[in-house]
């Protein structure tokens, strides 16, 4: 397997694990030992590897249906995102929330956090001013 295939595959499978187990019941998840909660490792791809993270984030929100687990996506690893490198990555934030709508909504979910006042000033503009889960 070459290194990208290899990255992608890794990506698939921490997806694929985030959308299982946050799908699942939250009183059900102990009795199924094969869910796996990703969100430690999420938490460091997002910390260490933007690059990763935001490939991740944009995987998981291509595969994942459920109302649930995508707002758990946007006030979890997108806001910590955009704290941490939003400055670095706003431009692909704000032409991604043009193009996808799917984006937008879930950028509609995120809190400021962290995140400078000139870089949030920016993401609201990009999910149309819309407050958390109102973008159309």
């Amino acid at each position: 397997m070459r290194g990208e295939e290899l990255v992608d595959s890794y990506l698939a499978r921490i997806a694929a694990d985030w959308i299982a187990y946050f799908s699942a019941p939250e009183h059900s998840r102990d009795a199924h030992p094969d869910l796996y909660n990703p969100f430690g490792v999420v938490c460091q791809l997002v910390r260490y590897s933007p690059l990763l993270a935001w490939d991740l984030i944009q995987f998981i929100l291509s595969e994942d249906k459920e109302e649930r687990t995508l707002d758990l996506l946007a006030a979890g690893p997108l806001e910590d995102f955009i704290s941490m490198h939003g400055g670095e990555w706003i431009e692909e934030i704000e032409e991604i929330a043009q193009a996808n709508p799917r984006f937008c909504s879930l950028l509609a979910g995120a809190r400021q956090l962290n995140a400078p006042d000139d870089v949030w000033t920016r993401v609201v503009h990009a999910r149309g001013g819309a407050t958390p889960f109102e973008c159309d």
